[in-house]
């Protein structure tokens, strides 16, 4: 129900239950647009995720390895690259997964074994990792076929 204010001139709606709404000021306005546009971009900043450029893996194997990443504790596994056998492949733009880093080799189903290092020892390494021979052993063992 509308309802006049006594000068007439500023028309008042009243809702059910008696609360008084009152049209929102420009000021008001401007004030709550000031606001939204400063704070969202910061929060963009404070929370954007970080990514490591360029993780060289080194594969010394004769197979061909699906590499995937998790934290320390194993909350999930994200898909890093294959690394070609018998040589080097640059992943790029990397999800930086925080102060440990643990590493999945797996090839034709699979599984090679982990490698767990800490984010400093990656970076001491200069973002290399050398896969252990002993993936491509345990790998032979589980009778994966060797490519020709």
């Amino acid at each position: 129900m509308i309802h006049e204010s006594a000068d007439r001139r500023t028309p008042i709606a009243t809702a059910a239950g008696g609360a008084l709404l009152r049209r929102i000021r420009p000021l008001d306005a401007l004030i709550t647009l000031l606001i939204v546009a400063t704070v969202l971009p910061l929060s963009r900043i404070a929370f954007q995720p970080s990514f490591i450029e360029n993780i060289a893996f080194e594969n010394p194997n004769v197979y061909d390895l699906k590499i995937e990443v998790s934290d320390a504790g194993r909350t999930g596994w994200m898909a890093v690259t294959t690394a070609r056998r018998n040589g080097t492949t640059v992943a790029q733009d990397v999800y930086d997964i925080g102060d440990v880093w643990v590493f999945r080799f797996t090839t034709q189903g699979q599984e090679g074994g982990e490698v767990r290092v800490t984010r400093s020892e990656l970076a001491g390494d200069e973002w290399h990792l050398r896969i252990p021979e002993q993936v491509g052993v345990q790998l032979h063992a589980k009778s994966a076929p060797e490519p020709p």
